[in-house]
């Protein structure tokens, strides 16, 4: 139990192996994914090594184990101010809570934590002392009809990643998904002037002039700003910021607001083809999954825990795509 992950600290859940991880197809969702794997059996070999197995078996049946306990702790914990104030969070697994569903829009309920008297503190009563304890409670946002189910928000507009790789499911349509468009406001301004250059083929944007624009917009913009476009056209500002900025310089008599957005949308479109499977390909396998699964007997626990790893990957890579696809086909501006 000590060694169990004091915050919610990474994914990935569900028992995933390296070739399943491959199948997310999106890299940062890859790299998050197979870290932990490496770090889960690292932290399971040093427990192993130190010859005190709780529950026995052999080593390899004990890794099994870790990596159940692990992700039981990462896709059930929840997360709540330890204090009951809004200040420093901290991990906890609630019976109960834990089987709440979750709703991408419109929960009925959320939790908090709430000090309560604590009257089971005998020490405390002897003394006369109000003492309290903290509980999480689960506060209605709206009004509950009878017989209703009771849903809560796991991750407030977060996008599908954390579903993914953190809880094992992907649930309906997620209005607050999004994509990676650049790691960096430098990796960005490389790629706008890769992107676009003159009717000759010459550079038009000077690579240590983008480099230095990169910089000034990455620190205006702060720590921890991340590139990323969703539904509706929601693109990061300082990456529609710099798109404006370049446009301004080298076409000054085009729109700069529409040719940022045609940027975004080229930007788009590599991503798209740089996929080693088409949204056709995923659509068709999951057809095909679906009618093998139909027919078929029991195959088995893991074969069926495997198969629905893998289903869960190819879902998660067939929306982004389709978040992708609707940036290229429909948007004529965006909104941020």
């Amino acid at each position: 139990v000590d060694a169990l992950p004091a915050a919610v600290d990474s994914p990935t859940s569900g028992l995933w192996d390296r070739k399943e991880v491959a199948e997310l197809q999106i890299g940062e969702a890859v790299f998050k994914a197979a870290l932990t794997l490496g770090k889960d059996a690292k932290t399971a070999r040093t427990i192993a090594a130190s010859g005190a197995l709780p529950g026995g078996g052999d080593a390899r049946d004990f890794a099994y184990r870790w990596q159940w306990s692990l992700s039981c702790v990462r896709s059930r914990a929840i997360e709540l101010s330890s204090d009951g104030q809004g200040g420093a969070t901290r991990a906890m697994l609630v019976p109960y809570v834990d089987m709440l569903n979750h709703a991408h829009v419109d929960p009925n309920v959320e939790w908090t934590a709430v000090a309560v008297p604590d009257d089971d503190d005998s020490v405390s009563q002897k003394n006369g002392e109000a003492k309290q304890k903290l509980v999480v409670a689960l506060l209605a946002r709206r009004d509950v009809r009878a017989g209703e189910e009771l849903t809560i928000r796991y991750a407030a507009e977060s996008s599908l990643d954390g579903f993914c790789l953190f809880m094992g499911f992907l649930g309906g349509h997620n209005p607050h998904d999004s994509v990676e468009l650049f790691k960096t406001t430098a990796h960005a301004a490389a790629w706008y002037g890769d992107a676009f250059k003159s009717e000759s083929g010459e550079r038009v944007v000077d690579p240590a002039k983008a480099a230095a624009v990169a910089a000034a917009f990455a620190n205006k913009a702060g720590p921890g700003v991340e590139l990323r476009m969703g539904w509706g056209g929601r693109v990061a500002d300082v990456l529609v910021d710099m798109l404006v900025y370049f446009n301004k310089q080298i076409m000054p008599d085009d729109d700069p607001q529409k040719m940022a957005a045609h940027a975004v949308r080229v930007r788009c479109s590599e991503l798209v083809a740089a996929f080693p499977t088409s949204a056709e390909e995923d659509l068709a396998w999951l057809e095909k999954q679906n009618a093998r699964r139909e027919g078929a007997g029991d195959d088995g626990e893991e074969s069926r825990r495997r198969d629905e790893r893998r289903k869960l990957a190819v879902e998660y890579r067939l929306r982004k795509k389709a978040l992708l696809q609707h940036f290229i086909e429909g948007a004529e501006g965006y909104r941020y």
